[in-house]
């Protein structure tokens, strides 16, 4: 089995050091249009790369679990996650130096058959959220 690591829109096999593009991966462009679709909801935003701890509120109902957040606004944003969540369903989120620490409100989720895309707004004000509007 080859290892990718995907890196813009191409894809770089760990194994042979091969470069392609992802254009031949088409779980990455299923990936990507899900998240594009998402996004056109939520203007004004970034994409960005940062792994936050998820869990579903009240908090005893599920272990928090690490997610990728894949985009965000000052109020919003857009989780690639294996936690199943719902529409309407209460998030914690939170990410490794405290500085994003805040709950969220599920707006919307796309399953795949691979993840499961969430997006969410804050509840409340997030202090020294890095994204601004």
């Amino acid at each position: 089995m080859r290892l990718l690591q995907e890196i813009g829109r191409f894809a770089v096999s760990e194994s042979n050091g091969s470069v392609t593009s992802n254009s031949e991966h088409p779980e990455f462009e299923r990936s990507t249009a899900a998240l594009d679709r998402l996004q056109q909801f939520f203007p004004g935003g970034t994409r960005v790369k940062m792994t936050v701890r998820i869990a579903r509120l009240p908090l005893d109902s599920a272990e928090p679990i690490d997610a990728s957040m894949e985009y965000a606004t000052a109020k919003e944003v857009i989780l690639r996650s294996a936690l199943p969540l719902e529409f309407g369903d209460s998030i914690r989120l939170e990410n490794r130096d405290g500085s994003l620490a805040g709950e969220a409100r599920v707006l919307a989720v796309q399953i795949g058959t691979r993840e499961t895309w969430v997006a969410a707004r804050f509840t409340t004000h997030i202090p020294n959220w890095i994204i601004q509007s």
